[in-house]
Formats: structure tokens, C-alpha cells, sequence
């Protein structure tokens, strides 16, 4: 099971980092919103590659502190996404961030002792929210949907397992190791779909 994976999760390296070479290398053919993506990948990127770095390369016991950074960062950059593709006013966005730069402070600032899954859940709703609607209003539009659809599709299934994986957790207390690792294999594999869709929406791109 664990070998599993393992597979799973040094693909999803590669996904990130093959995907923030390619958003990069076709920067220009981005529109403005459509940059979002390009650095939601290189954000995940950096939190993975930050994480291992210290695990393995440098012999960390505990890199739990990097969580809350995040869930903030995933949390702004995907809902500063859907606020610009719905075209909501842009005091959604600084309100993104502001709750964003409020949870960073209650956790390093004030150090204050909370579940951080309860607000990684919070996070997750709301993204899904906002990424369920656009999606409505793509397929509403017929024949007229967008170029990155498959990849806001990829976003809105994977969060949406996240927040059921963690019900699943909740709701089962003494879960066994198999479990544990059936869980993390099923989180890693629709991760890997997601940037799979992602890679494939980069590639597909044209000016």
C-alpha cells in the first residue's frame, strides 16, 4: 500500500514541477486570471519541495508548521482564481487575502492552539463553492466552455474528495495503519489527476 503511494506522490513532484516549467515557458500565453494557475503550481511546488527538503535532506522530525502556510496560500490563490473568473467585485479578493493574512496571524502571531484540518475543511468548502458555480455557468454555456475547464473540473473533484476523506477520518477514530494508507493513496492519486489535467490544459495552450 505504501509503496503505492510513494508512486503516486514522486509523480505528483514531477506533475508540479513539469507544470511550473511549462506555465512559465507559456506565460504569455496566459490571460491575465489565467496566470492564477501558474502560480498555484509553482505555490504547491514550493511547499512540497520545502517540506522534503527538510524531512529528508536536512533530518526534520516535525514540518506541521508548514501546514498552515498552505492552506493560506492554496486558499487565496484558488479563490482569488474563481473571484476573477466570476467576476465578482475585487473586494472579494482583498477579503481573500485579508482572511488569508488573519489565519497566519493566529497561528504564528498569537500561537493560538486550534485543529488546523477544521479550518483546511473551512478552506476546501468555500473553494468548491466557487469553483461548483463557474463550473454551472460553463455548462450552462454549451459548446462555449472555456480552455481550462478540464483543469477547474480537476479542482473541484479533488477538493471536494479532501473534505470527504477528512469526514471519513473524523467519523473513524482508530483507523488502522492500512486505512491511513488507504486514504493517503486515494488523496494522492486524485491529486495526480488534477495536475495530470493541468499538464494536459498547459500544453493544449495557443495565443
Amino acid at each position: 500500500m505504501y509503496a503505492f503511494y510513494e508512486v503516486f506522490l514522486y509523480l505528483n513532484y514531477l506533475l508540479l514541477f513539469i507544470n511550473t516549467v511549462l506555465g512559465f515557458r507559456k506565460y504569455s500565453y496566459f490571460k491575465n486570471i489565467e496566470k492564477f494557475y501558474v502560480f498555484y503550481m509553482l505555490f504547491l511546488l514550493f511547499i512540497e519541495m520545502t517540506v522534503w527538503t527538510l524531512s529528508t535532506g536536512l533530518g526534520f522530525k516535525d514540518t506541521r508548521f508548514m501546514y498552515p502556510v498552505y492552506i493560506a496560500g492554496d486558499f487565496f490563490l484558488l479563490t482569488g482564481l474563481f473571484i476573477g473568473k466570476l467576476k465578482l467585485n475585487r473586494l472579494f479578493l482583498w477579503l481573500s487575502g485579508f482572511v488569508a493574512a488573519v489565519f497566519l496571524t493566529v497561528v504564528f502571531g498569537f500561537k493560538l492552539n486550534f485543529n488546523h484540518d477544521i479550518a483546511k475543511v473551512i478552506s476546501n468548502i468555500i473553494i468548491i463553492s466557487f469553483a461548483g458555480t463557474f463550473l454551472i455557468m460553463q455548462i450552462r454555456n454549451g459548446k462555449n466552455v472555456e480552455r481550462f475547464f478540464l483543469a477547474d473540473l480537476g479542482i473541484f473533484f479533488y477538493y471536494s474528495v479532501s473534505v470527504f476523506n477528512f469526514v471519513i477520518q473524523s467519523q473513524l477514530i482508530n483507523l488502522s495503519m492500512d486505512n491511513v494508507g488507504l486514504i493517503g493513496l486515494f488523496n494522492t492519486f486524485f491529486a495526480a489527476i488534477l495536475y495530470g489535467l493541468i499538464t494536459y490544459t498547459f500544453l493544449k495552450l495557443k495565443k
